[in-house]
């Protein structure tokens, strides 16, 4: 069994903490931090000395009976222990662990896009870590996660953590606090309703087998697509339009704003970064359906974590193509398909959101297999007030 740890009698202050961190705290200069008035001991406008003396006082009256719990800035010497309690909180999940692996830099640095990891010790190990940031395309909420090893789940590690990542966030504009996690984390889960966050957004992450679809019994669709005007090709078929790439941009960026009026981007810097959707295409494999040359929708996926697998990426359709949507998407996931199997992949990976009413119409053509979703919380900000609702 783990002992619970020794906590310090005392409470960093968010104001003192955010001094520290805009000092870039080192590894060697670890901040005690307190579960709270345990045992009568809380003590309030203390010095750092008074403090550390105090420290010294429990630790001596404990000596050797409990570890003692610190927290402190991430330094990039932590990383390898983060990624080893990633791989004990999330084992058989590579995309989660992914999501996670972004800490912060060790210090709030003047005009910087707020970015920061806490990591906290038992002794001198690791055992949880927690960020909170923002970002730029998405600038409504304020992001936070908390990670803490099973070993030492349940023991309060995870609310103090929690709870100084939130006094961080007082000093701050007031926003609505956005975090996911899965829904099989019952324990997350039950965290984040008890503080008063609602569900957001629920994202669908079945799993296809290629070699069960039986393309045939599609045949049909493709006569629909060409009877409606369109005509589909593969990015690399497009090879010859010297402006393709910037087109296809464009179409990205527009389905992107499109499917994510829930959470709007700011327009700016979408359209400063659309060539990022890009970034990890297959030009065999992503596919673009055209109407009077115009580029109106597309589809596409892209190379997965594990073996055997590809991804579902961005799709959508626009303008007045939308209403086409679900038919233009369906024709696009069957060449998809037939890329995989031509190519040796087993599955597909699909990624959809509860708000995409068109890509959750087109899933529904195909036997995809249900795998635990993964779903957005939002505590609400000022009066109430969700991003964009």
């Amino acid at each position: 069994a783990v002992a619970r740890p020794t906590v310090a009698a005392f409470e960093v202050s968010p104001g003192r903490l955010l001094e520290h961190m805009s000092a870039g705290i080192g590894t060697n200069k670890t901040i005690p931090i307190s579960r709270g008035r345990r045992d009568g001991l809380h003590r309030q406008g203390t010095t750092p000395a008074d403090e550390c003396g105090m420290m010294r006082a429990i630790l001596l009256d404990r000596a050797g009976i409990v570890p003692m719990l610190t927290l402190r800035p991430f330094h990039p010497d932590d990383a390898p222990a983060l990624d080893s309690i990633l791989q004990a909180v999330w084992p058989d999940d590579a995309h989660s662990r992914e999501v996670f692996q972004d800490y912060g830099p060790a210090a709030i640095k003047p005009g910087q896009t707020l970015h920061l990891t806490l990591v906290t010790a038992l002794d001198r190990r690791l055992v949880g870590f927690g960020s909170i940031y923002e970002s730029k395309l998405h600038p409504k909420p304020y992001y936070l996660h908390v990670q803490v090893h099973p070993e030492f789940q349940g023991q309060g590690i995870g609310q103090q953590l929690y709870g100084q990542l939130i006094e961080i966030l007082r000093a701050r504009t007031p926003k609505p606090l956005q975090v996911s996690t899965m829904a099989t984390q019952e324990r997350a889960v039950r965290f984040l309703l008890d503080r008063g966050y609602v569900e957001y957004v629920r994202t669908y992450l079945p799993l296809l087998d290629v070699g069960a679809v039986d393309l045939s019994a599609f045949a049909d669709v493709e006569a629909d697509v060409q009877a409606e005007g369109y005509v589909i090709h593969s990015m690399a078929e497009l090879a010859s339009d010297s402006d393709r790439d910037n087109k296809l941009a464009d179409l990205h960026a527009a389905v992107y704003e499109q499917t994510h009026a829930h959470n709007r981007p700011a327009a700016k810097v979408l359209r400063q970064e659309r060539t990022f959707f890009l970034s990890d295409a297959i030009p065999e494999a992503l596919f673009v359906a055209l109407k009077d040359g115009e580029y109106v929708a597309m589809s596409s996926v892209r190379a997965g974590l594990l073996p055997g697998q590809l991804e579902t990426a961005w799709a959508g359709a626009v303008g007045a193509a939308f209403v086409d949507c679900p038919l233009l998407l369906l024709a696009m996931r069957l060449r998809e398909i037939a890329y995989a199997r031509q190519h040796g992949f087993t599955h597909l990976r699909g990624e959809f959101d509860s708000v995409d009413e068109c890509l959750l119409t087109a899933m529904d053509e195909l036997p995809w297999q249900e795998t635990p979703d993964w779903v957005t919380y939002v505590r609400p900000g000022p009066g109430g007030i969700l991003p964009n609702r």
